[in-house]
């Protein structure tokens, strides 16, 4: 069984219920012990981190649009540009600007677009 120490707060799996423990479902065990990238970017999006230091992480990381279920999960029918993150794509722009100016300019703007949703993103969760 799975068993949420109360004190401690920690989580356990055990053979029996101790008398400081809570048994509870494998869902809350697996998403304390064993969170996915969704579970994450929430906690930490919803978390008490600075709004830049929000977006800087969702910079570093998010290569989709989020889904619309409020799920954090990314919907890789809508990527970024070529799925790359705002970090990936200003390395990407810097290889083309001079050299292909056209396609260096649409991974400007397809990175201007990322920005500007994670922001909107991080404004319409932060209180």
């Amino acid at each position: 069984m799975y068993v949420r120490m109360n004190k401690s707060g920690m989580y356990v799996v055990s053979d029996f219920l101790p008398d400081d423990g809570t048994e509870v479902s494998k869902e809350e065990f697996d998403s304390v012990m064993h969170p996915s990238a969704a579970q994450k970017r929430a906690a930490f999006i919803l978390g008490s981190a600075s709004i830049s230091d929000k977006r800087r992480y969702l910079f570093e990381t998010l290569r989709y649009h989020l889904k619309e279920d409020g799920s954090f999960e990314e919907d890789p029918v809508h990527p970024f540009y070529k799925g790359f993150t705002v970090d990936e794509m200003q390395l990407e722009y810097a290889k083309y600007v001079g050299d292909d100016d056209e396609r260096a300019t649409d991974i400007l703007d397809a990175k201007r677009s990322a920005k500007m949703y994670i922001r909107d993103l991080v404004a319409s969760v932060s209180p």
